[in-house]
């Protein structure tokens, strides 16, 4: 199963290289209602991510699928359920220049979102690109200083799946197993155990 941990730190990556790529140091997005680092010191922009709503789509279901248990495929049980999730994505600048302005920035993002690369980076977490929305502006004012504010919405279609943890207990073979010994505490072979017989 796909879960949080394995998902966040991966769009934070693909949002971040869709930004600013090769940045030193490296450029790197930031999830909302988290703990701040920085703004960075070259392009003096933030991009924060943050989810809206994730909205089940149809109904979950169970489905046998084959999972790899002690290095061994098994069949279980899992769940399987379809989402909508709906990403915001928000860029604050400190330079109104036309490369680091916050419109240009959501821009290039929107557009490097439909590389190839980025497709892939997706459909590894089971991800996929339904519609990407309107920029709007939200211009804001820190520290008496104007930044460029733009935020749009990403609507991402996903597939999750959860098997069930206690298929890893039941028991698959049974070997049974004898052995006679004499008086001796030696082993008797099979064949001077069947003439005595």
């Amino acid at each position: 199963m796909l879960d949080w941990s394995t998902i966040s730190p991966a769009l934070i990556g693909l949002f971040s290289g869709l930004a600013f790529e090769l940045q030193s140091p490296a450029f790197s997005a930031e999830w909302a209602g988290r703990s701040k680092s920085y703004t960075h010191p070259a392009v003096k922009t933030d991009l924060i991510l943050k989810v809206r709503s994730i909205q089940d789509v149809g109904e979950d279901e169970t489905r046998i699928v084959e999972v790899d248990i002690g290095g061994t495929p098994t069949d279980v049980p899992a769940q399987i359920g379809n989402r909508r999730i709906i990403l915001e994505v928000r860029v604050e600048s400190q330079e109104s220049t036309d490369s680091l302005w916050a419109w240009q920035t959501v821009e290039r993002i929107r557009t490097r979102l439909r590389r190839q690369s980025s497709l892939d980076a997706l459909d590894a977490l089971n991800f996929a690109i339904v519609r990407t929305g309107a920029a709007v502006s939200v211009p804001t004012t820190k520290d008496r200083r104007s930044w460029s504010v733009a935020s749009m919405d990403i609507t991402f279609a996903a597939r999750f799946q959860d098997a069930e943890a206690e298929a890893a207990n039941w028991i698959q073979s049974v070997e049974i197993t004898s052995a006679a010994k004499d008086e001796a505490d030696d082993p008797v072979p099979y064949t001077d155990l069947v003439e005595t017989l």
